[in-house]
């Protein structure tokens, strides 16, 4: 029986996107383990999955992280591998997988997989360039060159700990194995030309049977428009956007659904005015199977399943990789980009009336849910590691 590891940040946002494709994989009889914090056992266990609970995590990458966090990630995930990787390599050697599936950005994952000579996948849950960021001389900041001589000083001690050729960090972020997931189309990757045939573009892999009944109200299908509103699970947290979303919209027809997270108290927004639906999580895909125009943060994920559910979008984006993300939507005519700063009720209502009513807009959302929805998703994803696997 086939076994397959797979190694992720214990980030919902990067973990989701699997599992449809270890629910597939489960098809096939193939034995699946994750190696996550107890916190996702109850998701790993439902897509027929096994959770090996690892150390690594308690360090592991932070709830949220700046663009300068995000730059200094791959220099401390190096400079911890000499306490990180062990563990790895010693979980592979107890459950001996035949194939190891992992983050790009989960330097500790493809070191180990080097490590303990296992072949290796690697998948991309967010949206960049092909080429690699260089984390070489000359840096980008003074603070990064301290780091980059401590990463350099722990992968060598890794490489050498299991009789490995040392691998500099330059090589190690560089390296692109035979095959690496992508959780998008062609059509909508930045500089799509730079992947070759080792990027295999699965589109969103979303859960078989999904979504059920529509969540909006059966007053809501008399409504003019139905608005669903959220910035992800990471930064969540803007009391002052969420006041500014209830003016926006609870004197119009229409109904909003507003996901706000676990930070923030309702109470502090008031009392929610009518047709208004505010709750800290909502299931998103039932939500946007219903939804007329998507407000988001412009996640990865969050973009991927608007799109496949042909939802307009208003992406309002704080990191850089949203801005990638978010530049994309504006510029394929799928929907509006906006700046948080100096944002009003009034500015917000109408760029999402606008999105909602444009038949330019409409007429790309249409056709692009079309590519998405035939790009194969889990199904593909989960072929193309059984095939690699009987080679």
């Amino acid at each position: 029986m086939a076994k397959i590891l797979f190694l992720n940040f214990p980030a919902h946002g990067h973990v989701n996107p699997t599992l449809a494709i270890a629910s597939e994989l489960a098809t096939y009889d193939v034995v699946v383990t994750y190696a996550l914090p107890e916190s996702f056992r109850e998701a790993v266990e439902l897509a027929g999955a096994t959770l090996a609970p690892l150390p690594v995590h308690e360090i592991g990458m932070p709830p949220a992280l700046s663009d300068h966090e995000l730059a200094a990630l791959p220099f401390e995930l190096a400079r911890r591998a000499p306490h990180m990787v062990p563990p790895i390599v010693e979980l592979i050697g107890q459950i001996k997988p035949d194939l190891l599936v992992y983050n790009a950005l989960y330097l500790w994952g493809r070191l180990a997989a080097a490590c303990a000579d296992l072949p290796a996948v690697a998948f991309r849950p967010y949206h960049a360039p092909r080429a690699p960021r260089s984390v070489e001389a000359p840096f980008a900041s003074p603070e990064l060159e301290p780091l980059a001589i401590a990463a350099a000083q722990a992968l060598q001690m890794t490489c050498r700990a299991y009789g490995q050729p040392v691998i500099t960090l330059q090589e190690l972020v560089s390296i692109v194995e035979p095959l690496t997931l992508m959780f998008t189309v062609r059509e909508f990757q930045h500089g799509a030309d730079a992947f070759d045939e080792r990027f295999l573009f699965t589109g969103p892999c979303l859960p078989a049977g999904r979504p059920g009944k529509n969540f909006f109200s059966v007053e809501a299908l008399n409504l003019t428009k139905r608005v669903y509103i959220s910035l992800g699970t990471i930064r969540n947290d803007d009391v002052e956007f969420y006041r500014l979303c209830i003016d926006a919209f609870q004197n119009l027809d229409w109904q909003p659904v507003m996901s706000i997270g676990h930070r923030v108290d309702p109470e502090a927004l008031g009392p929610p005015p009518s047709r208004f639906h505010i709750a800290p999580h909502v299931p998103q895909l039932n939500v946007l199977a219903g939804a007329d125009v998507f407000i988001t943060h412009g996640g990865f994920n969050s973009t991927m399943e608007a799109l496949y559910y042909g939802v307009p979008l208003v992406v309002m984006p704080v990191t850089r990789e949203q801005r990638l993300t978010a530049r994309r939507v504006r510029d394929l005519g799928l929907g509006v980009m906006i700046e948080r700063a100096g944002l009003t009720a009034e500015d917000l209502r109408q760029v999402a009336r606008f999105a909602a009513n444009d038949d330019a807009i409409k007429r790309q959302v249409r056709a692009m849910q079309q590519i998405v929805r035939a790009s194969g998703g889990a199904e593909l994803a989960a072929r193309a590691l059984l095939k690699l696997m009987e080679k």
